[in-house]
């Protein structure tokens, strides 16, 4: 795993003061499904992740590498630009 960077993508979309959901709640859940998907061992487990859940993994992990591909660049463009990727209001805590 490559260390984060201190004001990078993700660090940006983590501390965003105007995100309409408290940082914990969804933080926690996005923990919870980081260490299934890294120590996923129990066959026949499966879980369901949410479009937002998706995406902000695959930012995370884009925000580690550069230079960024124009696959990447074009990701974190759609990413930004459809809303309903965007909002965590949207991430249901119980899923």
């Amino acid at each position: 795993m490559a260390p984060g960077k201190a004001g990078g993508l993700w660090a940006t979309i983590r501390d965003n003061p105007s995100r309409p959901v408290e940082k914990n709640n969804w933080s926690d859940k996005l923990n919870e499904t980081r260490k299934w998907l890294k120590h996923h061992d129990k066959p026949g487990e499966t879980r369901a992740l949410a479009s937002f859940e998706a995406g902000l993994f695959i930012l995370r992990a884009m925000d580690k590498w550069e230079p960024w591909t124009p696959a990447m660049i074009d990701f974190k463009d759609l990413w930004f630009s459809s809303p309903k990727l965007t909002r965590p209001e949207d991430y249901s805590l119980d899923k």
